[in-house]
């Protein structure tokens, strides 16, 4: 991670912009340097270019260039097969294009090489997350905290598992400091307007998701937040055109589509609501969701 801690943040949130669904990060190590490549295990020179990969591959993630960036973490591993950030870095990448088992082998990998290295507790955590490992994740994200108080993703992940837990007072306090360090977050925003709806702060959930659309108008998710958003006033359709925005963005985005479903449910469009909640559980709505829709129609 780059510091001081201004820059840390900025690079989280420029990946955020750049897809919703990724929050691990690479770390730069130009400026750790006893994270670099130990050159008495390996040749000065396999260390130096190992050190570059592994920067050329930071790089590419924050442009969104994954599969790229993948490949130079390969070179970097292969130059210097102890290099815990290279794995780390590589997680992220691997994440980036949706393969969170790897991402997660590969984050586990680093901390068995440096088990303080506080990143790739961050981007397991993540990757644990998005796997539905909601204790492991929580786990990992204050092993983050603990490594580092001033990483705002790591108390994002936090939230993220909180919320998951069903623990959203705590997610909400989680957000909070993440925006405290990093006040234009809109992941973070996200996580704490879903946390304000769930226990009933609607002002404060709309709030926030004004926000993270403001902030990030050409991601879905801050559209299909903010519909949750406006399902707890009863906005039903305020809610429909949230989703229809989220859903022009992102076709496959499963949660706009069971959001707009309920919203046409109360609505008594009773077919297009049939239809949304196939297509959410198409893109990846699970069987608890259909039950907790069914159980929310007759409240």
């Amino acid at each position: 991670m780059i510091r001081p801690k201004l820059a840390s943040t900025s690079l989280l949130a420029t990946l955020f912009i750049l897809n919703c669904s990724v929050q691990t990060f690479a770390a730069d190590d130009t400026k750790k340097s006893n994270d670099k490549p130990k050159s008495g295990e390996i040749s000065s020179k396999d260390a130096a270019d190992a050190f570059e990969a592994n920067k050329s591959g930071t790089a590419l993630v924050v442009k969104g260039q994954f599969k790229e960036a993948i490949a130079k973490f390969d070179e970097a591993i292969k130059l210097s097969p102890k290099y815990g950030r290279a794995f780390s870095n590589r997680a992220a990448a691997y994440a980036g294009i949706g393969d969170f088992k790897q991402a997660e082998k590969d984050a586990t990998k680093a901390i068995s090489i440096r088990p303080n290295m506080g990143h790739a507790y961050l981007n397991r955590s993540w990757a644990e997350n998005k796997l539905g490992e909601f204790k492991k994740a929580l786990a990992d994200a204050e092993k983050a905290i603990e490594l580092d108080k001033d990483d705002a993703m790591a108390y994002v992940n936090r939230s993220h598992a909180l919320n998951k837990l069903g623990r959203q007072k705590e997610a909400a306090e989680a957000a909070t400091k993440a925006l405290e360090i990093s006040p234009n977050l809109p992941i973070a925003l996200l996580n704490r307007s879903h946390a304000y709806s769930e226990i009933g702060e609607k002002a404060k959930a709309l709030e926030d998701a004004n926000k993270a659309v403001e902030l990030a108008p050409a991601k879905a998710l801050a559209w299909s937040n903010r519909a949750h958003a406006k399902m707890h006033k009863g906005e039903w359709q305020a809610v429909i055109d949230d989703c229809n925005k989220a859903i022009e963005l992102n076709p496959k985005l499963g949660i706009a589509y069971y959001n707009r479903a309920f919203a046409y449910d109360k609505l008594g469009k009773k077919d297009p609501s049939t239809d949304d909640m196939k297509k959410a559980a198409e893109f990846g709505v699970t069987y608890d969701d259909v039950k907790e829709f069914k159980k929310k129609k007759h409240s």
